[in-house]
């Protein structure tokens, strides 16, 4: 499963890889792939929205519009948050961060963010097991110059992603799903992302 993002009813259904979408997803200033924006958002300052066309500043896969998502920026105070949650299905998700001010000039900030749940269907499917990690610098040696490098990775895996079938093969148990006898199904994703950003004034 990939995300698919619609504005205003434009928007892009097919997942080829050679159908580029309508909606422009950008994470700090990055175009973001479909299978890119699947993984985990994380550490988000802010989430921009911009109905469409977009086309003269984000290309021409911006018709529908486009999203900015942000990620907050190291600060040069110590500090960090974290976040613990659990619900059905054996959900649990755990979030962490930290801000590290390394001297007067440079800051960093790392943020870790790990999902596990178990699948919707019987046989196992649509289950969840994420973890993903940011790493932030933040350099500024004098007033007019900024300097921000983030390195993140990020891993899924998963049984794999399925459909009920219709009609129903149990009434009794609308998420029955059996497995193909001889198949094994399963989803492994791994997104490396690094990215630099400079400012001068």
């Amino acid at each position: 499963t990939v995300t698919q993002v619609f504005i205003r009813g434009i928007g892009q259904t097919s997942d080829a890889e050679t159908n580029d979408p309508a909606v422009a997803t950008n994470i700090d200033g990055v175009y973001a792939s479909r299978f890119t924006l699947s993984g985990s958002l994380f550490d988000v300052e802010r989430v921009e929205v911009l109905y469409g066309p977009q086309g003269t500043l984000y290309g021409r896969n911006a018709a529908g519009g486009a999203v900015n998502v942000t990620t907050k920026l190291p600060d040069f105070a110590f500090g960090g948050e974290g976040l613990v949650e659990y619900g059905n299905y054996n959900y649990l998700h755990g979030f962490a961060a930290a801000n590290l001010p390394v001297s007067d000039e440079l800051a960093l900030r790392v943020a870790v963010d790990a999902a596990q749940r178990d699948g919707f269907i019987s046989n196992g499917q649509n289950d969840l097991d994420s973890l993903a990690g940011r790493l932030s610098a933040r350099w500024e040696p004098t007033e007019a110059l900024s300097v921000v490098a983030r390195a993140e990775v990020q891993k899924a895996d998963s049984d794999g992603d399925s459909l009920i079938v219709r009609p129903l093969l149990d009434p009794d148990d609308p998420w029955f799903q059996p497995a193909a006898r001889g198949e094994d199904y399963y989803s492994r994703r791994k997104v490396q992302k690094y990215s630099a950003e400079i400012n001068y004034d």
